[in-house]
């Protein structure tokens, strides 16, 4: 299977939360994930940022259907979700 073809839009930058959010859309412009930043709390202050990201086609809260934590730019954490795409294509067939 070739990767599939997969973009991020931001949906909400540093001014509005203070961390940044963007959809995963595929070709069409379907929503097929989320990114998020974060940042952890060290006390007095909060680390760098780190990237979060899911597949959830659906964008409701709870209904992610695989996701993977930690890394270090949202490019990266978008590789992550192509790489499982790809691996959960090879191991199902496709409906």
């Amino acid at each position: 299977m070739t990767a599939p073809t997969l973009q991020l839009e931001r949906i909400e930058g540093v001014s509005v939360t203070g961390w940044g959010r963007w959809h995963v859309l595929d070709a069409g412009g379907e929503l097929v994930g989320i990114v998020v930043e974060d940042h952890e709390w060290l006390g007095a202050d909060y680390g760098p940022a780190a990237y979060d990201v899911a597949h959830n086609p659906t964008g409701g809260e709870w209904e992610a259907l695989w996701r993977s934590e930690g890394h270090s730019t949202p490019q990266e954490a978008l590789s992550a979700l192509v790489a499982h795409l790809v691996a959960e294509a090879g191991s199902e067939p496709k409906l």
